[in-house]
């Protein structure tokens, strides 16, 4: 995945590349590079995984998607569990969030709760709610076997 980024302050245009690869020493990317100044560093995910480095990249996007990928990715299996948790239980959650990573851990084996938003709509009734949690290293390591 890359990211071709410039900034234009009338005269001067500094072009510069934010790549995400695998599968390659970091050392050789750099020698390889020959297009001036190279800087590889090791991923680094935290509690939100990536989350951060996505936001970076995808910054001012001027109107257009600012990324472009492999072509040979698998895309991702994308499900929403929105019938998990009664309406009733949503009313408890927005009411006390402190009880939220205990209900959600338990609905979700295997994955850790991150944290949450509560939302209310001024036109529908009920809360909301965005809840991130990230797979547990084991199920993380689970699905990866899974796929090879």
């Amino acid at each position: 995945m890359y990211v071709i980024e410039f900034d234009t302050d009338g005269k001067k245009k500094r072009v510069h590349h934010h790549m995400l690869m695998n599968s390659i020493d970091r050392d050789v990317a750099e020698k390889l590079w020959g297009k001036g100044y190279a800087n590889a560093r090791r991923l680094q995910p935290n509690e939100f995984g990536l989350e951060g480095l996505a936001r970076y990249i995808t910054k001012d996007p001027k109107g257009t998607k600012r990324w472009c990928a492999s072509r040979n990715l698998q895309e991702p299996k994308i499900t929403i569990a929105d019938h998990k948790i009664t309406k009733r239980q949503a009313e408890k959650i927005a009411k006390n969030e402190n009880d939220a990573a205990a209900i959600f851990e338990k609905i979700y084996k295997g994955y850790k709760f991150n944290d949450i938003n509560v939302k209310y709509s001024d036109y529908v009734s009920g809360a909301y709610l965005y809840a991130r949690m990230r797979a547990n290293e084991a199920n993380e390591n689970n699905k990866r076997r899974k796929r090879e």
